[in-house]
């Protein structure tokens, strides 16, 4: 079903009765393991042809546009790396070991207009991007995108004087809007790194590290990913074995709240019930164990 042979002269065919679901899928070349990207999505019947000596900037695309919109992508996005890369050497090279207060007027000032260069480019991709979400607003990549995209953060609320109401308010921006641009009713990014680091990402920069802050945090993503069952299901066994695995002391209060919210109410219908009733078990023996519970008493 995902292996096939290479044909003399490097030809391969990948056919099949029934699509593919959709998302963004590695073609893995052995057997240097060498890979390269190919969108899926509502058009199957497309090839693809490079070498393998440059497996993205040889790459030539017939019958999916949206394919090679990608690749026009990630050529370009190559290209700036490139550049960007060539900048943080050169400043490298003029800093040396010197520490910022040690640099002279006339380096500091190369370095001031190296970084502005680098901070071009980075406008650029995202000026590439968004010309590609408002070209093809169909294209699954767009979608991709979007959730990639941090938000835009406004200018904080001030009093009469200018001084910001909120010291927070970025923060707190940043993290009520956190997953915008992320559609969860479309499953094909399941089949992209896209939800997966997304989640663990919140979970990591924007949550207290701290069971309560993390119950109210699991609850707000499972109510979030609810648009889409498989969504759903891949966001609660990700968070589910997060935390059952967890090397930090008092996450296992984390595991207790999802078995008794979301497993022992049903909410894992993919799971039996034998396995429901050990999950159960298992949080019914942690639960007495937990940081913050008081121990029975001791009689001697």
């Amino acid at each position: 079903k995902d292996t096939i042979s290479v044909a003399p002269g490097g030809k391969v065919v990948f056919e099949g009765e029934e699509p593919l679901p959709g998302g963004i899928y590695l073609v893995v070349l052995p057997p240097k393991n060498n890979y390269f990207e190919m969108i899926i999505s509502d058009d199957q019947h497309f090839s693809m042809n490079t070498t393998i000596q440059n497996l993205v900037a040889d790459m030539t695309v017939e019958g999916s546009d949206e394919n090679q919109v990608f690749y026009e992508y990630l050529v370009k996005l190559g290209d700036i790396k490139t550049q960007s890369d060539d900048i943080d050497e050169e400043v490298k090279s003029i800093k040396g070991d010197k520490k910022k207060s040690e640099l002279d007027k006339k380096n500091q000032q190369k370095i001031d207009g190296l970084n502005a260069q680098k901070k071009t480019l980075q406008e650029d991709v995202n000026d590439y991007r968004m010309n590609i979400m408002e070209q093809y607003p169909s294209f699954f990549y767009t979608a991709v995108l979007k959730a990639m995209k941090d938000p835009d953060i406004p200018e904080a609320p001030t009093d009469e004087k200018g001084n910001p109401l909120d010291s927070l308010f970025d923060f707190k921006y940043y993290k009520q809007h956190f997953f915008d641009g992320v559609d969860f009713s479309d499953e094909r990014l399941l089949r992209t790194p896209l939800i997966h680091n997304k989640l663990n990402q919140y979970l990591k920069q924007l949550v207290a590290p701290i069971p309560d802050s993390i119950n109210t945090a699991c609850d707000y993503m499972l109510k979030e990913t609810r648009a889409d069952n498989e969504v759903f299901k891949y966001t609660l066994i990700h968070l589910l074995n997060k935390y059952a695995n967890s090397k930090i002391m008092g996450m296992d209060a984390v595991y207790v709240y999802l078995v008794d919210n979301y497993y022992a109410k049903g909410d894992a219908p993919w799971v039996d019930s034998v396995a429901v009733y050990k999950m159960e078990a298992r949080a019914k023996a942690l639960r007495p164990t937990l940081v913050g519970k008081k121990t029975a008493k001791i009689s001697c």
